[in-house]
């Protein structure tokens, strides 16, 4: 199928239109038509990449909702879309995609990370995303890699090329090369989303018959080696829907009274929610637990954190032997006092709250310690840690 200029005209013609022009006549049953040939466009095109490009196993299409009397949700659309995104989006967003955006400003087709969340409105779904996004900026491959060099190089080859945060930037990105958006996404993992890779074929570019399937299916070649590297494997799927639970048991958790001596349950459930990776004290734990989560032995360096026994407060807490590598769910429950570790037995202690949860297995398991007496985790601070949770000490 093909995209034509005069039928992306009618993003313009309905600029200033009510945003329920679908709804109630003002768009004609000729621009309906118009809107459904970019729509049906972009869609075959997106299923034709996908399949033309190997990536059935593990990636999937996804495009706007719409429909030619109704719109996008009743709304008039201010753009349509059409995207090749990983294979399990309800595990692990939708992300990353490859895209085709039809708009007034013409055809924009890139690579996306992670969609950044001004662009889309539902509060739970960014909730969900900022604990998704940093686990798939540790999977970028590294700035100096040799999958960077080649699409670098290809990229360049090809000119015309943006990096940035956002998509539907327009001309000007906000990076000099991919390297450098790389550089800049691994080592800040912005909770709130972004990372892409665009370019714009301006209306005036598009003409009477531009091959959409052609053009599609070369981005998404370009990209495929990103894709198949960021896509999430089982495990870091399995990591994610466990989180689910753990949102659960946070929100009971908020329904009771704040403990005594606590400075602010609700500003842990913050902390828990906006975490930030500390880069330098989670590679020394990853060095120290050899890459493995202290409590499940989960290897998958992409869903491990460095998790606080003293909470932190400032660089002195920092130390390997205050710290545990855990996986992202387990660190949660960690801090939420659902998990626990004994400082005697060095054993994992379930809340009853979770005990007949999937979480419940763990209970009693002795932690992993590093080789190093030097980084094996503080008994006085996990002493420390129990007196507070549990209102009563024990002699580490």
């Amino acid at each position: 199928m093909i995209l034509n200029r005069d039928d992306l005209q009618v993003f313009e013609r309905y600029r200033n239109a009510g945003s329920h022009a679908f709804s109630t006549g003002t768009v004609t049953e000729d621009d309906k038509d118009a809107y459904l040939r970019i729509f049906d466009a972009l869609s075959s095109a997106a299923h034709i990449a996908l399949e033309q490009n190997g990536l059935s196993s593990v990636c999937k299409t996804w495009s706007t909702r719409f429909y030619r009397n109704g719109g996008v949700q009743g709304q008039r659309p201010l753009d349509l879309w059409a995207s090749v995104i990983n294979q399990e989006p309800n595990s692990f967003g939708p992300f990353p995609q490859t895209y085709a955006i039809a708009s007034e400003a013409g055809l924009e087709l890139g690579f996306s990370v992670a969609i950044h969340e001004d662009d889309y409105y539902n509060n739970t779904v960014k909730l969900r995303n900022r604990e998704i996004i940093p686990a798939l900026y540790r999977k970028l491959p590294e700035p100096d890699s040799a999958v960077v060099h080649t699409l670098s190089s290809s990229l360049n080859d090809d000119g015309g090329w943006q990096f940035g945060i956002k998509s539907r930037q327009g001309p000007d990105g906000s990076f000099a090369n991919l390297s450098e958006l790389l550089r800049f996404l691994k080592a800040t993992s912005p909770e709130r989303g972004g990372g892409s890779i665009y370019k714009l074929v301006p209306l005036s570019a598009v003409g009477s018959a531009f091959n959409i399937e052609a053009e599609f299916s070369r981005t998404v070649k370009l990209f495929a080696p990103l894709m198949r590297t960021i896509v999430p494997t089982a495990a870091e799927r399995s990591v994610i829907d466990n989180s689910e639970a753990v949102r659960k048991f946070a929100e009971q958790l908020s329904e009771l009274p704040l403990p005594a001596s606590s400075d602010g349950k609700q500003w842990l459930l913050r902390q828990i929610a906006i975490r930030q990776g500390q880069a330098r004290f989670r590679d020394q734990l990853i060095d120290a637990y050899g890459g493995r989560c202290a409590i499940t032995g989960t290897p998958i360096i992409a869903t491990l954190q460095a998790a606080h026994i003293k909470p932190y407060d400032g660089p002195s807490t920092n130390s390997v032997s205050n710290g545990l590598l855990l996986r992202a769910d387990i660190h949660n429950l960690f801090d939420l006092g659902l998990l626990q570790i004994d400082p005697q037995s060095l054993s994992v202690v379930a809340s009853p709250d979770i005990r007949q949860s999937s979480f419940g297995k763990l209970h009693g398991r002795r932690i992993r310690e590093p080789v190093n007496p030097k980084h094996r985790p503080c008994r006085t601070a996990l002493a420390a840690r129990w007196a507070e949770h549990n209102g009563t000490s024990l002699s580490a």
